[in-house]
């Protein structure tokens, strides 16, 4: 909470016409209080910003909070600027093209910026320096892209084989982290652990060229943790190119498809289901008997 008597006039101006709620204070007073509204864009970025150095740049509490989102039709219009003429490699894409998490309290959740120059994508989180008991606060970040976005996006015929993942942080200079790249059921894997805040950008360069000595991105993965979308059926065609040939047992029945079977993984308080032909629990977790 911050005084009315602290509240310059940039400050004012920055929340005015900001959705506030408000409510009682002590002594009989009013407050009003911001909320995202489950909004993380570049204004949330820019608004919590500028409340950081009234809290002295530390956090009030650590509370641990999954929250998940997508980015809506109109936002994928509005946002596309950022990727340039590489706009067309998300917004024509089939399904799922690509999900990020993070431990920040905000970031920006519209789609990257496209480097040209440095021929990166740009992201940007911001959170506390340090946390509430006063140590400092470490961040992480996990990118997952679809290859055919990735190759769109990079112009690459292949599928890449290494890239580079820069943290830039505050008066911390920058963090480099070179990974292989091995392409898991169609995706490729980014992440970056322990870079400090406020407002680090992180930066994400493919190479097609393998980099002796570095690990695999997913190393830290296995394939059950990855799920595939079911193929779309072929499309049959109006008219048969030539006569078939009927078959000399017409009786046969057609062959069965293999059956499904579901089991319940457990890994501490975390319960996941896993369904497939032989299914097996991912790493870390254990059958649910």
């Amino acid at each position: 909470w911050l005084q009315k008597a602290e509240a310059t006039e940039s400050l004012r101006g920055e929340f005015r016409g900001a959705p506030l709620t408000t409510l009682s204070a002590v002594s009989g007073g009013l407050a009003e209080r911001y909320t995202t509204g489950g909004e993380f864009n570049k204004t949330t970025l820019r608004r919590f910003n500028v409340i950081l150095p009234y809290a002295k740049d530390t956090a009030s509490a650590n509370p641990n909070i999954w929250t998940f989102g997508s980015i809506r039709p109109r936002d994928l219009v509005r946002d596309a600027d950022g990727l340039g003429g590489k706009v067309d490699c998300l917004t024509k894409a089939e399904g799922l093209a690509g999900v990020v998490t993070t431990n920040a309290t905000v970031y920006d959740g519209s789609i990257p910026a496209f480097n040209s120059t440095e021929q990166s994508l740009d992201y940007l989180v911001s959170a506390p320096h340090f946390a509430a008991n006063g140590t400092e606060f470490k961040g992480s970040y996990d990118l997952l892209m679809k290859v055919d976005v990735a190759k769109c996006i990079y112009g690459f015929n292949q599928t890449p084989a290494s890239a580079t993942i820069s943290v830039v942080s505050d008066g911390s200079g920058e963090q480099l982290t070179t990974v292989n790249l091995l392409e898991r059921k169609g995706w490729l894997v980014f992440a970056a652990y322990g870079f400090s805040f406020s407002t680090p950008k992180i930066k994400i360069k493919l190479s097609q060229n393998s980099v002796a000595g570095a690990k695999d991105s997913a190393s830290h993965l296995s394939d059950e943790d990855f799920l595939v979308e079911d193929a779309a059926p072929s499309a049959m065609p109006t008219q048969p190119s030539a006569p078939q040939a009927q078959s000399a047992s017409p009786n046969t029945s057609p062959a069965k498809k293999p059956a499904m079977k579901s089991i319940t993984c457990s890994k501490g308080k975390a319960v996941r289901k896993v369904s497939g032909v032989n299914p097996k629990c991912p790493k870390g977790f254990k059958l649910v008997k």
